[in-house]
């Protein structure tokens, strides 16, 4: 079982400034990751994460230029790659799927036409630099589809709709997947899907794809405990895919937070995950919000994935350090993707492997490959 990392905001993490130390030791968190045996990095890319006025998005600044710079730095260090289209100009997830301002006027078949165009001239420019990318995704977290309303899946308004939301996004997605197969022919293509615990909604729809006749390798799970569940339920929807469907099965986004207390006094609120809401009902915690808590999820969860057969694991954005200017949103970006009125900074840092200061957590050291997990 390999391990990745998401470093999409390494770039920007770097011109703010941030330190990351090992041991005390200054330490370039890439080199670091590379030392633990982790060999793959997954890059988010948007389309043009810019307001027309010209308000960057933040958030990492994920375009083209962006992701071809990092990747470049990843290949060097020896990262494989994994290049995550959402086909958006921000976040994509199972709550917004926002097509590109520049596609905003196409019809069906024009954004079919376009998403193949894109896919095949993004690929071609990672070629152009000499960049290697292993594996591909063609939308992020697409439980409910993508590129909404024209490939949107909604399942609470009888079959029939249901259905033709599948045919779409098999339209689209298939045209995206053409394009990786003619210019990278060895590369995987992962679909991404979230409710990973939900194991018959991934049943659903990899029984969808499979009729709309939708080929690709590998499926990509995110994996929240707090909010998606418990570990077994994880794992049997690894089983169902493997076993069902047999496909290559890997956790495209996994994080523990190692702290519910802010990195900003009187900040309580902003992060993602925190105290407060530690004390929900609804959501799952298996070990505190502490640094050992964090750790023992990390060892527990590696172990139970090498045992389900998962093929590989991605820690989502370990090294998204609260720093000054970094933030998960700009207002712009907020009001491209209907959210406004949020915090505008880091509220992923709790999540880290490192801690507010950059420090090195106990999980950044279970996080590696070769120790029996």
């Amino acid at each position: 079982m390999y391990l990745g990392v998401d470093v999409s905001s390494y770039i920007e993490e770097k011109n703010a400034g941030a330190v990351y130390r090992v041991k005390g030791r200054e330490k370039d968190p890439l080199d670091a990751f590379r030392e633990n045996g982790v060999s793959y990095a997954r890059l988010r890319l948007w389309a043009r994460p810019v307001s027309d006025a010209g308000e960057p998005y933040l958030g990492g600044g994920c375009d083209l230029a962006r992701m071809l710079e990092t990747a470049e730095i990843c290949a060097s260090k020896g990262f494989k790659i994994l290049l995550d289209f959402h086909y958006s100009d921000f976040w994509a997830d199972p709550a917004k799927q926002f097509v590109p301002k520049d596609w905003a006027c196409l019809a069906f078949e024009g954004l079919k036409r376009r998403v193949y165009i894109y896919t095949k001239e993004t690929l071609q420019a990672f070629k152009k630099r000499g960049i290697e990318v292993a594996a591909v995704q063609p939308g992020n977290e697409v439980t409910n589809g993508m590129l909404w309303p024209h490939a949107r899946i909604v399942r609470d308004e009888g079959e029939a709709v249901r259905n033709a939301g599948y045919g779409n996004y098999a339209e689209i997605v298939k045209e995206a997947i053409k394009a990786v197969r003619e210019e990278l022919p060895a590369a995987a293509v992962m679909i991404h899907l979230e409710s990973a615990c939900n194991t018959e909604l991934i049943r659903e729809f990899l029984t969808e794809t499979a009729g709309n006749n939708v080929c690709y390798d590998t499926v990509g799970l995110s994996y929240y405990p707090y909010w998606h569940g418990k570990e077994e339920n994880l794992f049997e929807t690894v089983r169902m895919c493997r076993e069902e469907f047999g496909k290559n099965v890997v956790i495209a986004e996994l994080a523990y937070a190692f702290t519910g207390e802010d990195y900003l006094e009187n900040g309580a609120g902003a992060l993602a995950v925190d105290n407060k809401k530690a004390a929900g009902a609804d959501l799952y915690f298996p070990f505190p919000l502490t640094p050992e808590g964090q750790e023992s999820f990390v060892k527990r969860f590696l172990r139970g994935a090498e045992k389900a057969g998962v093929d590989g694991v991605y820690y989502w954005e370990p090294a998204w350090l609260a720093a000054d200017g970094i933030c998960w949103s700009s207002e712009a970006g907020q009001a491209y993707i209907r959210e406004t009125g949020k915090p505008t900074r880091n509220e992923w840092a709790n999540q880290c492997l490192f801690d507010y200061g950059g420090e090195a957590l106990p999980a950044f050291f279970a996080y590696k490959t070769g120790g029996g997990f």
